[in-house]
């Protein structure tokens, strides 16, 4: 062990070796002293591919590292990102923004397959995973209608289920439209299961119902297998939009499903496997050329393709637009001379032949054994890649030597192709990939809505590569940053009624997203909403006989939702488990108006019911399963005469609970609090507090709502239809009546509803709703600021949240407008409160954050056993001994370091990736220093570095910053 001595001395010589390098750095001549414009992102690490899948609307790609990222369409959740947001459309979406698909704990990728409204995967455990539509999915989780998996929060990783295959090993998976396939092997036998829709007997099965959709589908507890007749090993499946094939390895083939187009490839149009005594034995092989077999298959619309083995490929079925490459639109093989040695043989040009092919809905593209790229079919958004709309195939002097190779850029081959319903996409010999085609939905990964490949301009070189970066760790933006006089956001949250949005209740998560739970009036629903990931997911929970008069939703310390809704017989109580939401229907004895719930740090849950009588207190404590109706106890009552208007609670984070809510009992309308401070769960700790005389109070003005500081102190807005909006604060000692204040705000926003929070910085902003718009009314350093958010007006409800950044959450609810439920956001709507000592422990709370401890507690207090006001998680030492953590002369953020040099001038080396090192010429990462483009007469002072980003203060203390900027850092 090195005694203290040493340790000066390595620190000593440590700081001379830093001290030459910086001499060296020195010599170093940089002529710009302007900060140039920095390229945010390099293409390098943008590969590793090695393996891409299309669906109808969405792609998959899985990394040599077996991860897998998904974007594109998300209806039905089909993207795994847990909501029906589109991916690829938009920025901040791809590249390292795009997260890596989970199904579970130490699972990873082998195969991928998409279909229209589900997604599929063969995982490392030889077992398969399906998400999106529930009927799809072949785990029994739903018949059709009954939801989706994958849309909805926490219904991803261990929430997958796993496909019920037994105890069969799946080595391939392909999906159709509707239905999906897996090879499948016992260790001794191949066979393949199928599931999924069934309408015309593409499951193989002998009927036309759903199969996997319910548990009395399985047999023994698997899925059925496809009756096939027994010819050893199966080699490949292709899948069409409701036909299914198989490939053996001897070379031969059969198909079965629908047959409209001839794509059974037997000769007439007669549907196959819907029926009894259609499969096994009596199934009919593909009539393929004389002395020709199969290597390979894909399957589209209606139409079937085979690699045979002489590099040729046929294809068969639905001919519209060309997709047959036969120069004509006529179907193929629905008819007995159409098969067999006059099956349709591509003309793919002379001496050329295919070494893969992938079929979309209505295009096929082949990569050729000169390793060119040509596709022909229907291409009215670019699909095919030839700089125009024009589709291929169906035309004379079209295919053969008249189709082009595809143009993707210099020196770049394609590996391995797939279509899927207007768009390709192909990776690349460097393991990038590139789409073209329709990019609705974000379904080319390009950032955009619009077509790409359908002008000339588009192609090749100008052709961008997906962003991917499959070998890199991805961003996750914060829901929490810190931001002053940023423009807010004004978004219209949903919109699937008239009515939706009513009865909002509001809450963070451990990350400052905001979440809530509310009703949609119009269909007496109850619905859940989180931002998670960079996306809102918005969820309808259940329907109701009844009307829902009254909503509450509180996160645990996991972001595990727990919501209830009160209906006109008990309250309901909802949460997610396994991936689903589950009910607990209460005693019908807390049947009341209004509800509120709130969790303390133990996880003890307490639920508010407020009546025309009494409010009344119930729990359910952490030790208990509360999904057990039994587990809930009522603590007790408060005798009140509300008539059942106005209730809003609030816990701090050292569990006092305060209560707000309306009494009449003495005739005199009153704001009305109850609080308790620890054991909550005995009736005897709980108090009652009259703040303030309300005067006249209707059930269309009886707005009430609490928020608790972050320094314990309680506020309260109420409204008062003779003075209007009035506030009530007390800072301490707030059960004695006479440590409140009141306050009246004019009486123009006395007619619409509120909700208050307080701020970090402990400035209080209430958002109010008025007959003209909505209103922030920010009380600072005793003044109120106001301002309006929205011209609306006329709201009905409203919901605010304050995060410990300052940035506000509001949420509106109008009634009866085809837009009825708005989000209002706002960063910086206060300060984050840095410069504050708010625990009175001594400690700004820039220090405490730095530190690791809670600026609101005052028993949590950083160690700093030296006095020199840097806590020992800074400097390292407590005694006199220097560090160099507490040199403003040395900056060390995630893979690249900076240092302040003698000439008042910075460099930085290492990685560059994102601009860290604020050189536009040092490339993606630099191994040497290099000077930092700082701004003409900028003297730099101090040096620090985030992330991947940094900044420096300079002698006239202006700032300047570079690197990372996604959250406006």
């Amino acid at each position: 062990m090195l005694d203290k001595k040493s340790i000066k001395a390595f620190l000593l010589v440590s700081l001379m070796i830093f001290s030459t390098q910086i001499s060296i750095i020195e010599r170093f001549d940089y002529s710009s002293n302007q900060l140039s414009e920095l390229e945010q992102r390099f293409e390098s690490n943008n590969g590793d591919v090695a393996f891409i899948s299309v669906g109808n609307s969405q792609s998959c790609a899985i990394g040599t590292d077996n991860k897998m990222k998904c974007w594109g369409d998300g209806n039905k959740g089909k993207t795994g990102h847990e909501n029906i947001e589109d991916y690829g459309d938009e920025s901040l979406e791809m590249g390292r923004y795009l997260y890596f698909t989970d199904v579970g704990e130490d699972l990873t990728f082998i195969d991928v397959a998409l279909g229209n409204t589900f997604s599929c995967a063969l995982v490392n455990d030889s077992s398969i995973k399906c998400w999106g539509e529930n009927d799809k999915l072949g785990n029994s989780v739903g018949l059709t209608g009954s939801g989706s998996r994958g849309d909805g929060y926490l219904e991803m990783g261990v929430n997958v289920n796993t496909v019920n295959i037994g105890s069969w090993n799946a080595n391939l998976l392909e999906a159709g439209g509707r239905h999906a396939c897996a090879i499948v092997n016992d260790s001794t036998d191949d066979s393949v299961v199928c599931w999924g829709e069934n309408s015309e007997g593409q499951i193989g099965v002998g009927n036309t119902n759903t199969i996997g959709d319910d548990s009395g589908d399985l047999v023994a507890g698997e899925l059925p297998h496809v009756d096939l007749p027994s010819r050893g090993d199966i080699s490949d499946l292709a899948l069409g939009d409701d036909h299914t094939c198989v490939l053996w390895s001897d070379g031969e083939m059969a198909c079965w499903g629908d047959n409209s187009g001839g794509q059974l490839g037997i000769g007439n149009t007669n549907t196959i496997g819907d029926e009894s005594n259609e499969m096994g034995s009596s199934l009919i092989l593909v009539d393929l050329p004389t002395d020709r077999t199969a290597t390979s298959i894909t399957a589209g619309n209606d139409f079937t393709c085979a690699i045979l083995d002489d590099a040729s490929i046929a294809c068969w079925g639905y001919g519209s637009d060309g997709r047959l490459g036969t120069g004509t639109s006529t179907n193929e093989g629905d008819e007995s001379d159409e098969i067999g040695d006059d099956l349709n043989i591509v003309n793919v040009g002379t001496g050329l032949g295919v070494s893969s092919a992938d079929a979309g809905d209505s295009h096929i593209c082949a990569i050729l054994t000169n390793n060119d790229l040509k596709c022909w079919g229907k291409n009215d958004f670019g699909q095919l890649g030839y700089g125009n709309g024009l589709s291929i195939g169906d035309d004379d002097n079209e295919m053969g030597d008249n189709l082009n190779s595809i143009s993707l850029g210099t020196g770049i081959t394609p590996i391995s192709v797939q279509a899927g319903d207007s768009f390709t996409c192909s990776i690349m010999n460097n393991e990038r990939v590139k789409c073209w085609g329709s990019g609705e939905d974000g379904r080319t990964g390009l950032g955009k809505t619009g077509a790409t490949g359908d002008e000339a301009s588009e192609m090749g070189n100008n052709l961008d590569y997906v962003e991917l970066f499959m070998p890199l760790e991805v961003f996750y933006l914060k829901c929490d940053i810190e931001g002053e006089g940023i423009d807010s956001e004004i978004l219209a949250l949903d919109s699937t009624s008239n009515n939706v949005g009513n009865k909002v209740s509001t809450t963070l998560s451990t990350e400052g997203c905001a979440s809530m739970s509310y009703v949609d009036d119009e269909i007496n629903a109850g619905k859940f909403a989180i931002y998670n990931d960079n996306k809102w997911t918005i969820e309808e929970i259940f329907l109701s006989d009844a009307t829902l008069m009254s909503t509450s939703i509180a996160l645990d310390s996991s972001n595990i939702p727990h919501t209830f809704f009160m209906d006109d017989s008990s309250p309901l109580y909802y949460t997610k488990s396994n991936g689903e939401w589950i009910l607990t229907e209460l005693s019908a004895s807390w049947l009341g108006s209004a509800l509120s719930i709130e969790i303390d740090t133990l996880g003890n849950m307490y639920l508010f019911s407020l009546t025309s009588t009494e409010l009344k207190i119930v729990v359910c404590l952490e030790s208990l399963d509360c999904l057990d109706s039994s587990s809930w106890s009522e603590v007790g009552a408060i005798s009140i005469s509300s008539g059942g208007f106005g209730l809003d609670t609030d816990i701090s984070f050292d569990n006092k609970i305060w209560i707000g809510y309306i009494d009449e009992t003495s005739g005199s309308p009153d704001a009305e609090l109850a609080t308790c401070s620890s054991s909550c769960n005995v009736i005897g700790n709980w108090q009652q507090v009259v703040i303030s005389n309300l005067g006249d109070v209707s059930s269309t003005n009886s707005s009430i709502s609490l928020d608790i500081g972050s320094d314990n102190s309680i506020h309260v807005a109420h409204n008062n239809l003779a003075n209007g909006l009035q506030y009530s604060n007390c800072d301490s000692n707030c059960i004695t009546p006479s440590s409140w204040n009141t306050e009246d705000i004019p009486d123009v926003y006395s007619t619409g509803v509120h909700d208050i929070a307080a701020g970090p910085d402990l400035s209080i902003v209430i958002l109010v709703g008025t007959p003209d718009g909505e209103i922030t009314l920010h009380k600072k350093d005793n003044l109120w600021n106001y301002n309006q958010v929205r011209g609306t007006g006329d709201a009905g409800w409203m919901g605010l949240e304050i995060t410990s950044h300052g940035q506000m959450w509001g949420f509106s609810f109008y009634p009866e407008n085809p837009n009825s439920f708005y989000l209002l956001r706002q960063n910086g709507m206060t300060t984050a409160g840095l410069d504050l000592d708010v625990d009175g422990d001594g400690w700004l709370r820039i220090d405490e954050d730095s530190c690791g401890t809670d600026f609101r507690d005052s028993s949590s207090t950083p160690t700093d056993t030296d006095g020199d006001f840097i806590c020992e998680l800074i400097d390292g030492l407590v005694n006199e001994y220097p560090f160099i953590g507490e040199s403003d002369s040395l900056a060390v953020g995630e893979k690249f370091a900076c240092a302040l040099l003698s000439d008042a001038t910075v460099a930085c080396w290492g990685d560059n990736s994102e601009g860290q090192l604020g050189h536009s010429s040092a490339g993606a990462k630099s191994e040497y220093a290099v000077l930092v483009d700082l701004p003409t007469g900028f003297s730099a002072t101090t040096i620090d570095a985030g992330s991947a980003h940094a900044c420096s203060v300079g002698e006239d203390y202006s700032l300047v910053c570079w690197g990372r900027n996604s959250q406006g850092q």
